[in-house]
């Protein structure tokens, strides 16, 4: 996680890991746990870079253009049923119309 420090941790040592170096104002590149000190104590913010701008842009046009992507189209019936035959298909449909409380004929 990429952090930038905004002040001086006040701590010398965090479980060996010397903190005297971070600079306000200074980047680093930091291990989730690290990282999450950081940000609960205050003494960093994330850092979005340009990169993952980008992915995010992209990502959400992604979703916005494609609106009915094929993984999500439910199916009527399982899809063994169509390996066991048009018969046991024809079945399924009778079966799940009858369960919605529709006439079966």
């Amino acid at each position: 996680m990429r952090i930038r420090v905004v002040q001086r941790p006040t701590l010398a040592s965090v479980d060996g890991i010397r903190l005297d170096h971070f600079e306000p104002g200074s980047e680093h590149e930091l291990g989730s746990s690290l990282g999450a000190l950081f940000l609960a104590e205050g003494w960093g913010v994330p850092v979005v870079d340009d990169v993952a701008r980008r992915h995010d842009a992209t990502l959400a046009t992604a979703i916005d253009t494609d609106a009915d992507p094929p993984n999500l189209q439910r199916d009527t019936y399982p899809p063994i049923a169509e390996r066991l035959g048009p018969d046991i298909a024809a079945e399924f449909e009778r079966y799940r119309l009858n369960r919605q409380g529709k006439p079966h004929g």
